[in-house]
């Protein structure tokens, strides 16, 4: 389906032999999700997509392999460390700018776990330690874990998540994007209409809404009723903020 190899060939090919190179475990996050709401066939374009942005960044000799699932294994030879830490960095960055045609709602991200082979280590050894970071790495989603020779660390992060902070009030405005924008990219409306207006701009890119309720104009009850009506609220989730 992706045009990637699968694994049989990793296993055949693969696991078992000793090569110079960076191994990296790729997990879809919240894959489930999409075949939840969208249907198994934005599941299998969102597989597609990944596997060809992919392979877009990689040279002849490098091997991009389904193992499973939503879960892929990527071998890039005959980089150093930083080049193969820079590598991982960019195909996180190519992912989130990635659109699925039918499903622009659908804000991709992935989940990366990547080492160094050492030298006289079987692959298949490399990748049993890559996948280990890679589920450390889906603690945070969207995120680049690799391993150095001290420890373990987060090495780089995707876009951030996008959160709205809907208040009329500038004050609260500003007090919690204060503290989100560490971890988000927070998007302000001083009012219902510029949330909806927002919403139509941003549409599911958006990750969570906090939303006063009492304001002027259209309130809170007015958004959440235009995101009903537009089938929004299964797939982003609202924080109602009100005295």
């Amino acid at each position: 389906m992706t045009g990637i190899y699968n694994r049989r060939y990793y296993e055949e090919k693969l696991k078992d032999v000793h090569v110079s190179a960076g191994v990296a475990l790729i997990d879809v996050d919240d894959f489930k999700l999409y075949n939840d709401y969208y249907g198994h066939n934005a599941g299998d374009a969102v597989l597609s997509a990944v596997a060809e942005r992919v392979q877009n960044e990689l040279s002849e000799s490098d091997r991009f392999i389904r193992i499973g699932g939503d879960e892929f294994l990527l071998v890039l030879f005959g980089k150093t460390k930083e080049q193969f830490y820079d590598s991982l960095k960019k195909i996180v960055c190519e992912i989130n700018d990635t659109k699925i045609e039918g499903f622009e709602g659908a804000r991709l991200s992935v989940s990366v776990g990547g080492v160094l082979i050492k030298p006289n280590e079987k692959t298949g050894d490399a990748v049993r330690r890559a996948d280990k970071l890679m589920y450390l790495a889906k603690k945070k989603k969207n995120s680049v874990i690799t391993e150095d020779e001290e420890d373990a660390a987060i090495v780089s992060v995707g876009k951030k998540p996008i959160v709205m902070v809907v208040d009329d009030s500038e004050f609260n405005r500003e007090m919690l994007s204060e503290i989100l924008s560490s971890e988000y990219e927070v998007i302000e409306a001083s009012g219902g209409e510029q949330c909806i207006s927002l919403l139509r701009s941003y549409g599911y890119v958006v990750s969570a809404i906090l939303l006063d309720i009492i304001m002027p104009g259209l309130n809170g009850f007015d958004v959440l009723e235009y995101m009903k009506l537009n089938n929004m609220t299964e797939d982003i989730p609202v924080i109602t903020i009100t005295g």
